[in-house]
C-alpha cells in the first residue's frame, strides 16, 4: 500500500491510496482471481469508506492532574 499526502494550506491530507497485491494463483484459477480484482471495489468496506469519505468524531476524558 502506498499513500499520497498533499499539502492543503497549512494542513496535510491524504490525496490518494494505491494498493498492489502480490498473489500466487494456480493457472486454473487465474480467471477467478482477475474477476475478484475487478469487483473488489464494490465489496471492500475500506475502499468504500475511503472513496466516500467518513465521519471523524473527537472526544476526550479530561481529569485534574
Amino acid at each position: 500500500m502506498e499513500g499520497r499526502v498533499i499539502g492543503d494550506g497549512k494542513m496535510f491530507r491524504i490525496g490518494g491510496v494505491s494498493v498492489r497485491y502480490k498473489m500466487k494463483v494456480p493457472a486454473a484459477k487465474r480467471t477467478e482471481a482477475h474477476r475478484a480484482l475487478e469487483i473488489h471495489e464494490m465489496y471492500c468496506p475500506v475502499h468504500q469508506s475511503l472513496k466516500q469519505g467518513f465521519e471523524v468524531t473527537i472526544s476526550a476524558d479530561i481529569e485534574d492532574a
